[in-house]
């Protein structure tokens, strides 16, 4: 049964070793530990796309969409990995793994909802600015209106996708969407004050966003 591989990797990481990550921030372990530590916990998700395109090719199918999801995660993962570092870099990597999440999710659009997708994204954009605008730091203000705008146009493509009754579209869809909220649950707290649990909310959101998004190759239907 090919569902038992991104299952497994659901439980596993977000019941293990996400919640492992988050203690470490909040306990003063060193920090190349905790590097280590993140790593694991992307890397389940990269584990479990790679395993699955690996089980398509297998099976004579080559999907080019998850290559492109396999390219953003990556991406992805090298920005967990510099965000602890370099916080600007590790935020133009996240940037650049949204926009190649938003070509396949543009690949899997069918053009349903189209008019909300774009409503959507002009609220989430004016919205997004005007709260960057007011609350966050003039020194990273250009750059936090360009992601603000790269996450809103990933959340409007990923939301027709999320309810669109196929099982793949619908996966990624609901991985892109959670991505985004945590992005806004960690501005939040950055806002109010980041408690343990606001904290693992945040990185439960994320990587579970990820781990959906890997198991696309599981749940899309082949010949």
């Amino acid at each position: 049964m090919r569902w038992h591989i991104p299952l497994t990797a659901i439980f596993t990481d977000l019941l293990l070793f996400v919640p492992l990550y988050n203690w470490s921030k909040f306990h003063h372990v060193k920090r190349n530990i905790k590097l280590y530590i993140k790593g694991i916990c992307i890397g389940f998700p990269c584990l479990v796309l790679l395993t699955g395109i690996v089980d398509l090719y297998s099976r004579g199918v080559v999907n080019y969409i998850s290559l492109i999801f396999l390219a953003g995660m990556c991406i992805c993962f090298a920005g967990d990995i510099i965000l602890e570092i370099k916080f600007i870099r590790g935020g133009i990597c996240f940037a650049l793994g949204h926009c190649v999440y938003f070509a396949g999710l543009f690949l899997l659009f069918k053009g349903n909802l189209f008019l909300l997708s774009v409503g959507v994204f002009v609220l989430l954009l004016s919205l997004g600015s005007v709260l960057t605008h007011i609350n966050l730091s003039k020194k990273y203000r250009v750059y936090l209106y360009l992601y603000n705008a790269i996450i809103s146009a990933s959340f409007s493509l990923a939301l027709p996708l999320a309810f669109s009754g196929e099982p793949g579209p619908a996966a990624v869809g609901t991985g892109v969407m959670m991505l985004v909220v945590s992005d806004w649950v960690l501005a939040g707290n950055k806002l109010t004050g980041v408690t343990f649990y606001k904290s693992l909310v945040s990185l439960l959101l994320y990587f579970g966003g990820q781990l959906l998004i890997a198991a696309y190759p599981f749940l899309i239907e082949f010949l």
